[in-house]
């Protein structure tokens, strides 16, 4: 075989890996398309739900959680420019920072008031939301540098939601399951440990 003819083929090896590479791309970029479009429907519904929240704690928690994320969302934002990899995107997505101020009024509800049980468990199952579709955006990334962006995001979301739990704890608004230690030891002895042999 020349020279000429390898080289043929290690250009057809390397247009093959270009394909591939871009299909890796795109589907990365549609998980992560998603995860920003779940993180950004979290920052409405906190924008909407603000105004009627009372409760100086919850404010402030609010205000700092809303505020993290849309810092984490427009690194993202800002990275996939700098990669020009963001023509996949809705453009609901990339122009959301000119909207971002539209919800400032509050919400006018002339029959009854929202409990604030009712909107932290709103907002818990939004922030859920973005960590389960931010989990399976990483484990989608190939880019290396946004894989560790969209996984600080996912880190990030799963605090919040864990300082939302504790909040509503503490206020008796969430409800912890117990067992019984015997119960519990009787779960849990079902499972035993494997021996080096089992595993040959």
């Amino acid at each position: 075989m020349n020279y000429g003819m390898k080289r043929s083929l290690q250009a057809q090896k390397m247009g093959e890996l270009g394909r591939g590479h871009m299909m890796v791309e795109a589907h990365q970029m549609v998980h992560v398309g998603e995860a920003i479009t779940t993180l950004v429907n979290c920052m409405n519904t906190f924008r909407m739900y603000r105004p009627q929240v009372r409760e100086p704690q919850m404010t402030s928690m609010m205000d700092r959680q809303l505020e993290h994320m849309m810092s984490m969302c427009n690194n993202i934002l800002k990275y996939m420019q700098t990669k020009e990899i963001n023509q996949i995107m809705p453009d609901r997505i990339m122009n959301w920072q000119s909207s971002i101020n539209q919800m400032h009024q509050p919400v006018n509800m002339n029959t009854s008031r929202l409990d604030e049980r009712d909107m932290v468990c709103c907002m818990a199952s939004s922030l859920k939301a973005c960590v389960m579709s931010l989990s399976v955006a990483t484990m989608s990334c190939s880019d290396d540098t946004m894989r560790k962006m969209v996984m600080n995001c996912c880190t990030s979301c799963m605090n919040m939601v864990y300082d939302m739990l504790m909040h509503m704890h503490q206020r008796a608004m969430h409800h912890v399951s117990t067992m019984q230690a015997n119960t519990m030891h009787s779960a849990m002895h079902v499972y035993q440990p494997l021996s080096e042999m089992q595993y040959q």
